[in-house]
């Protein structure tokens, strides 16, 4: 990813945090004919455990032909993406300016290895269920289906995991403009109806 340095985030915590909130990603990788293929799938980050290993966990259909580009030997990337809001040129007291794009993505690079042992599979899809359901009361349960119908579906997925080898953070928020720029730019965003606009108003706000 092209990151002038006054837009890069390197902080590892942050990196995570964002990651887990934008847990939505992109999962890119090359099949054997050196063709590009993309799903889209929710993921879960764990990070380094007793293995040393840190992980983004996920999994996809069995019938989509992607998992079998899943190689240890090749690279894979996972692209996350947070706010994002257009930047008009009269949102600065600068004269001076042109169109823009302010955004925040974190690309992760690593080896993807299949699961295929049943028990850790079952873990994967509880730990997705309980990631997105939460631990209330009303939260929904895998448990909650037949142990047959679980088997079934369970078959019917390929879950892996990706071993990280490195991470890239991009948070372009108008660094390179003076904060006198910075400040007239959130303050219009903060005023959209648009929710990744407020979103990147609160950012900017963050980040300075």
């Amino acid at each position: 990813m092209y990151i002038p340095k006054c837009f890069a985030e390197t902080r590892a915590d942050l990196l995570a945090e964002f990651i887990r909130r934008h847990s939505f990603g992109t999962l890119i990788t090359n099949d054997r004919s050196g063709g590009l293929c993309a799903t889209h799938l929710p993921f879960l980050f764990r990070e380094a455990g007793t293995d040393g290993r840190t992980s983004l966990i996920s999994h996809m259909a069995q019938q989509n032909d992607q998992w079998k580009s899943l190689r240890p030997e090749t690279e894979v990337l996972a692209i996350f993406q947070g706010p994002h809001a257009y930047v008009s040129p009269r949102f600065y007291v600068s004269k001076l300016a042109v169109p823009t794009w302010n955004y925040t993505a974190v690309h992760v690079y690593g080896r993807p290895r299949i699961i295929d042992d049943a028990t850790q599979v079952r873990q994967i899809l509880g730990d997705l269920v309980t990631a997105y359901e939460g631990t209330g009361e009303s939260a929904w349960r895998l448990s909650d289906l037949p142990e047959d119908f679980i088997e079934k579906m369970s078959r019917s997925i390929v879950a892996f995991a990706i071993d990280v080898t490195r991470m890239e953070g991009k948070f372009k928020l108008n660094q390179n403009r003076s904060e006198e720029d910075q400040v007239s730019v959130a303050q219009a965003l903060e005023q959209s109806a648009d929710e990744d606009s407020r979103g990147i108003a609160e950012l900017m706000r963050k980040a300075r």
